[in-house]
């Protein structure tokens, strides 16, 4: 055994040298000794720590993600909402309540930091939220000019679903925004804003 090793060590390799490393080797003990046992629990214990911590890291990014999304829905229903009341009332008037905003912008940076946004999503946060800045400048300029009323009642016909944009254009109390709710449901189909949205955030109920 030994001249075989000595053969596979190479030509210009000590005979010597070769037997007396194959006799070292053979004089090793079989089972590992307690310093490779130990060097290889701490290593093993390393690896398994790291992992439970990333484990647990992904866990709570996943959890805060849909704690941001829902906290975003139940903002983005508010103001779908407020604008539908908006809607249904015979003679709109100057409401001293105006849908939030404030989750949007908190919500945005947090998921754009998390990488969980495609370009789809974003531009669909952005233009609903442009209808309810739009929604709510209106409705501003509509406390001094009358007139203004009108726009605001464009303005709300875009946050509003398109199901239930199509109940409001079936209930005859509703017949003087019969055109503009028309002219939305032409532009936007089935998928209004609000229902674009939804959609790209995976939100949809």
């Amino acid at each position: 055994m030994p001249l075989r090793f000595a053969d596979q060590l190479g030509a210009g390799v000590p005979e010597g040298f070769a037997v007396n490393l194959a006799a070292r080797l053979a004089d090793m003990p079989n089972t590992p000794g307690p310093w490779f046992i130990l060097i290889a629990s701490i290593a093993t214990s390393s690896v398994v720590s790291a992992f439970i911590s990333y484990a647990f890291k992904v866990a709570g990014e996943r959890r805060e993600r849909a704690a941001v999304k829902a906290a975003l829905r139940a903002e983005i229903d508010d103001a779908a909402d407020l604008a539908e009341a908006y809607l249904k009332v015979s003679t709109p008037k100057q409401p001293i309540w105006r849908p939030s905003t404030l989750l949007y912008a908190n919500a945005m940076t947090r998921l754009l930091g998390q990488g969980v946004l495609t370009h789809d999503a974003i531009r669909a946060l952005i233009r609903y939220y442009r209808f309810v800045d739009d929604f709510i400048r209106a409705l501003d300029l509509a406390a001094d000019k009358q007139e203004m009323i009108g726009a605001a009642l464009v303005k709300a016909t875009s946050l509003v679903s398109a199901a239930h944009l199509r109940a409001l254009r079936a209930d005859a109390a509703a017949a003087a925004l019969h055109e503009k709710i028309d002219e939305r449901l032409t532009t936007y189909g089935d998928r209004m804003p609000y229902d674009i949205v939804l959609a790209e955030l995976g939100l949809l109920s």
